[in-house]
């Protein structure tokens, strides 16, 4: 009988990362035997190469296939060690974006397939960050705003994403304001977990991301699994095969998901995928 691998793709931040940024150690344990057994493991992520890679490097995940980064600007391929893009962004709206910063007090990120940069507000932590999640704070590499315009006007820059980090309760209305002041350019918005603005090329998506991995792989969203928490999940979830959503995940993607598991900080997607292995199996 023909073998047919799934494809199993996690979203980081709330997903698959606990809130220390660790991955559960049995979920790690049952990526393992997964990709032992032909599938194929796939991260697909807001976070852009440079600031998904050192958790590849250190272990922090690990058995996996794919990257699908900066919300699925661009591949890259564990084994070759290559990175494809597949849309960059104008660099136009780097100005804008960076307004908005100044005017709210935000943080602010670029990514391109090897850069990623962050500058804070006056150049400090802002007190607002204080109560929220960290996240991915533990990796990154600060420059000033002026420094940041620069990188951006290089020839070589490519971008593949612009992200604010806001305040809790004034993320959905940043994003609002972005989606007004970016409306002359193609870019995807998205708010993403709640607390950032991410700008992305015009068709790209995770989905987009992934399907381009599928396309590599000769096969199809049939064969699709995927775990997600928030905005930026909703299309991968809603084309899977299956599709996933945490207990902690916002109502929009509970609302598209065929199965809802337990909270990020816990073994539950170890817990779910040795099931639907074993039921694979038997």
């Amino acid at each position: 009988m023909h073998f047919e691998p799934y494809v199993f793709a996690f979203d980081l931040d709330g997903t698959l990362l606990q809130k220390d940024n660790s991955v559960h150690s049995y979920t790690l344990e049952i990526m393992q035997k997964i990709q032992q057994s032909g599938h194929i493991n796939v991260i697909a992520t807001g976070r852009g190469v440079a600031k998904t890679l050192p958790l590849l490097n250190n272990k922090t995940i690990d058995y996996v296939d794919y990257l699908v980064c900066s919300n699925g600007s661009c591949i890259y391929d564990v084994k070759k060690q290559t990175t494809y893009i597949i849309n960059t962004l104008d660099k136009a709206i780097f100005p804008y974006m960076r307004k908005i910063a100044l005017d709210h007090k935000l943080i602010i990120t670029i990514d391109s397939a090897d850069y990623n940069a962050t500058a804070l507000p006056d150049n400090k932590v802002p007190a607002w960050m204080t109560d929220a999640n960290i996240m991915d704070m533990n990796i990154f590499n600060q420059i000033n705003l002026d420094q940041m315009q620069e990188i951006v006007d290089l020839s070589r820059t490519k971008l593949t994403q612009i992200a604010l980090r806001n305040p809790l309760n004034q993320a959905k209305q940043i994003t609002d304001l972005t989606r007004v002041m970016l409306k002359k350019f193609d870019c995807n918005i998205y708010l993403t977990n709640s607390i950032y603005t991410d700008v992305n090329p015009i068709n790209t998506s995770k989905l987009i991301g992934i399907e381009y991995v599928l396309n590599l792989l000769n096969l199809t969203t049939n064969n699709l699994i995927a775990f997600g928490d928030s905005g930026n999940d909703i299309e991968m979830v809603l084309k899977a095969k299956i599709g996933v959503a945490m207990q902690n995940a916002t109502s929009d993607l509970i609302k598209v998901a065929d199965v809802i598991i337990g909270n990020h900080n816990s073994a539950t997607i170890g817990e779910y995928l040795e099931k639907y292995i074993t039921k694979t199996q038997g």
